[in-house]
């Protein structure tokens, strides 16, 4: 009996284990197929997708990276064609500010001083090309930012330099044609910026007390001694400017008019509206000038600027604030070597550079710092300017 059960369980256990081989069997060999053609569906789907797609996403890795699989810029296609982020040497970024092609240059500076931010030669061409489109005064200023770098000293030299001489070049001038209110203008801000920096203490006083505004002057030389000898000088010429205000020289002719050809010379007036020209040549140019007597300078327009060859023949001075009928506007001042009017020649005369919209149809402005040399009346009726030239002071 015993022996009978054994043997039907092992007979059961056998036939147990071969319907598990053979159940093994089938279920392995569909789901190999399945796993198989599953991959097959998916690479197939991967592929057509990609070969949609690939265009585009070459494009997108190309535009990212400008290097290619070695790691070098510039050597794939996209940066044949887009050179904008390409770093050009320091000679080439000189050339970019002699052609004055100025904002390819900033971006050039914007992007090299991103990685090297106390390269000595980009910091002091980033000075210039602010030097040459940025007021004077923002200009300076910069340069004074600029000592506060850990720079060498050849550097602070050439910096220190670069102040003076942009300084100095345009103090002279603006006190030369006693443009006080932009000389008001060029101080203020250095004053505010290098306090204990005596000469744009004394310029700005200086300015103040030819304009009459003894507060603002006063205030400013608060900063000295009282007894300080210049101030002191500055005090007695504010005195000067208040009792002897400028009159008007119209009646010298109205009341007796010297005859032509004694240091007097008529000048035939263009009437234009209400407005008068006269004929000047700046250089080689001819060119038609508003007599303005409240403009403290002689301004010309670009189009003339550029018929004088631009800063190729005009020495540039500085960028100033200047306010017009439209409004106040940045404007370089410039050198004109030789300038002619009613027969008299004059050296290097300043000159504002406006947009040709602001001075409408003629060529620039007349403007004091040429007419104080004379005594001078217009004639509206005749339409003449008569002119007596002044005879220089005596040493």
């Amino acid at each position: 009996m015993k022996t009978g059960v054994i043997w039907a369980l092992l007979v059961a256990l056998i036939a147990s284990l071969v319907a598990n081989i053979y159940l093994f069997n089938r279920m392995n060999t569909p789901v190999q197929q399945r796993t198989s053609a599953e991959n097959t569906v998916a690479s197939s789907t991967y592929d057509e997708a990609s070969a949609l797609d690939n265009s585009n996403d070459n494009a997108v890795f190309e535009h990212v990276s400008p290097f290619n699989n070695n790691g070098v810029i510039g050597e794939n296609e996209n940066d044949k064609n887009n050179q904008t982020n390409t770093l050009l040497p320091y000679d080439e970024l000189v050339t970019l500010l002699d052609a004055q092609e100025f904002e390819s240059l900033r971006y050039q500076l914007a992007l090299q001083l991103q990685t090297n931010p106390l390269d000595e030669q980009l910091l002091l061409l980033e000075a210039k090309l602010i030097a040459l489109t940025k007021p004077l005064h923002v200009a300076i200023i910069h340069y004074y930012d600029m000592l506060d770098l850990p720079l060498s000293a050849a550097a602070i030299t050439s910096i220190q330099n670069s102040i003076d001489a942009r300084y100095e070049n345009a103090q002279q001038q603006l006190k030369k044609n006693r443009q006080w209110t932009l000389m008001a203008t060029l101080n203020e801000p250095l004053f505010q910026r290098i306090t204990n920096e005596k000469r744009y203490i004394l310029n700005l006083a200086t300015a103040y007390a030819h304009m009459k505004n003894i507060t603002l002057m006063e205030d400013t030389l608060a900063s000295l001694p009282f007894e300080d000898a210049d101030a002191a000088r500055i005090r007695a010429l504010s005195l000067q400017a208040a009792n002897n205000d400028d009159a008007s020289t119209d009646e010298l002719f109205d009341n007796g008019i010297e005859p032509l050809g004694n240091n007097v010379t008529r000048v035939p007036l263009i009437k234009q509206g209400d407005q008068y020209r006269v004929k000047v040549r700046a250089l080689n140019q001819r060119a038609e000038m508003i007599v303005d007597t409240g403009a403290t300078t002689t301004a010309i327009t670009t189009g003339l600027f550029a018929r004088l060859s631009g800063y190729r023949r005009l020495v540039f001075v500085g960028n100033f604030n200047v306010k017009t009928a439209a409004g106040t506007i940045e404007a370089p001042m410039v050198q004109i070597p030789k300038f002619y009017f009613a027969g008299y020649e004059f050296t290097n005369l300043s000159a504002l550079v406006l947009p040709a919209d602001v001075l409408g149809e003629s060529d620039g402005l007349l403007g004091m710092n040429v007419l104080r040399e004379f005594d001078f009346s217009l004639r509206a009726q005749e339409e003449t300017l008569l002119l007596k030239h002044k005879m220089p002071a005596a040493d």
